[in-house]
C-alpha cells in the first residue's frame, strides 16, 4: 500500500512536481535536439565534444556572437550537475519534508550569525568546485564572459528586470493568485524574509544582507546560469535549458508563494546570460532584486514604511 504524504500545505508536493516537470522539459529538449542533429547530418553520429561540419570535418568552437558557448562541456559534467541538484533541490525538498514531520516552524529569531556563515561558506565551496570542473578546459574569463564590453548595459537591464518582477508580483496579487495560495495554507513568506523580521541579533541581519546581496547572486549565478544552463543547452537546446534551469532555480528556494515569480526570474536570468554572454549581467539583476527585497523588508521592520495589510 502506498501511503500519501501527510500534509495540508501542498508546497512539498508541488515543488516535487515542478522538479519532475523540469526534468521532463530537459529530456524532451534532448530528444528534439538529437533528432534535429541526425536530420541535419544525415544520420552521422557525432562524437562527444566534437562539432561536425557539412563535409564531415571537425570545426573550431563557435565565434563570439552566437550565444553562450557550450563546446567545452562533456557528458561527465552531469555527475557534478547531479551533485548540485542533489544539494540545492534535494535539501530544499528534504527541509520541507522534515518541517512537516516536526509539525512546527523553526524559530528564526533564535538563529545565530554562525549559522549564516556556514551557509555562506557552503555556497562559496560549491561555486568554487563548479569553477574547477570547467576551468581545466576553458579559461575562467572566457567561460563566464568576464571581459564584457557592454557592462554599462547593467544600468538598464537590472532596473528593467526589477520593474518587470514587481509588475509580475502586482499582477499576481491583482488576479488573486496570492490569496488563492493562502487559502491552501501555504506559508506566505520565504524564510529569508521572515528572518529579516524576526532576527534578534543585529549581526544576523547584517550577515543575511551580505548573503542576499553579494554571496547568493555570485554563487547562484555561477552555478545555475554559468554551469547548469549551458550544460543543459549543450544537449537540450536553448529554450529547454532556459525553462528547466529556471524551474530548478525556483525549487531550490523552498517557497510555494515564490515558486512562480522565482521561476520567471530564473528563466529571465538565463535569457539575459544567453543574450549578453556575460555572467555580470545576471549577477547584477540578481543582486538588485535581492537588495531591493532586503531594503523593503528592513524598512517595514523598522517602520520606515507601513506594514502592508495581509
Amino acid at each position: 500500500m502506498v501511503r500519501a504524504f501527510p500534509m495540508k500545505d501542498p508546497t512539498f508536493l508541488l515543488l516535487l512536481i515542478t522538479t519532475c516537470v523540469a526534468l521532463g522539459v530537459f529530456l524532451a529538449g534532448c530528444v528534439f535536439e538529437f533528432m534535429g542533429r541526425r536530420g541535419e547530418l544525415g544520420g552521422v553520429v557525432v562524437s562527444e565534444g566534437d562539432e561536425v561540419s557539412e563535409v564531415g570535418g571537425v570545426v573550431p568552437p563557435p565565434l563570439p556572437g552566437s550565444g553562450v558557448e557550450v563546446w567545452y562541456y562533456r557528458w561527465t559534467d552531469w555527475l557534478w550537475a547531479l551533485v548540485i541538484c542533489g544539494f540545492f533541490v534535494g535539501s530544499s525538498l528534504a527541509g520541507l519534508a522534515m518541517a512537516k514531520e516536526d509539525a512546527g516552524e523553526v524559530d528564526l529569531g533564535a538563529l545565530e550569525a554562525g549559522d549564516l556563515v556556514a551557509g555562506i561558506v557552503m555556497q562559496l565551496m560549491f561555486a568554487g568546485a563548479t569553477a574547477l570542473v570547467v576551468v581545466k578546459r576553458v579559461s575562467l574569463v572566457r567561460w563566464l564572459g568576464l571581459r564584457w564590453p557592454g557592462w554599462a548595459w547593467v544600468m538598464v537591464i537590472a532596473p528593467g528586470a526589477l520593474f518587470g518582477m514587481w509588475t509580475l508580483g502586482a499582477v499576481l496579487q491583482g488576479v488573486g493568485y496570492m490569496g488563492w495560495l493562502e487559502s491552501l495554507g501555504v506559508e506566505t513568506q520565504q524564510d529569508t524574509v521572515r528572518l529579516l523580521h524576526e532576527a534578534k541579533d543585529p549581526m544576523v541581519i547584517v550577515m543575511m544582507g551580505v548573503m542576499a546581496v553579494l554571496v547568493a547572486p555570485v554563487c547562484e549565478e555561477v552555478i545555475f546560469r554559468g554551469f547548469l544552463y549551458p550544460l543543459a543547452k549543450r544537449y537540450a537546446g536553448v529554450w529547454a535549458a532556459v525553462i528547466s534551469s529556471g524551474l530548478l532555480f525556483a525549487v531550490a528556494h523552498p517557497s510555494l508563494m515564490a515558486l512562480l515569480p522565482l521561476a520567471v526570474l530564473g528563466m529571465g536570468l538565463a535569457v539575459i546570460y544567453e543574450r549578453t554572454r556575460s555572467i555580470w549581467a545576471p549577477i547584477a539583476v540578481h543582486a538588485v532584486f535581492n537588495g531591493a527585497t532586503v531594503a523593503i523588508q528592513l524598512m517595514i521592520r523598522y517602520e520606515v514604511i507601513p506594514m502592508p495589510e495581509m
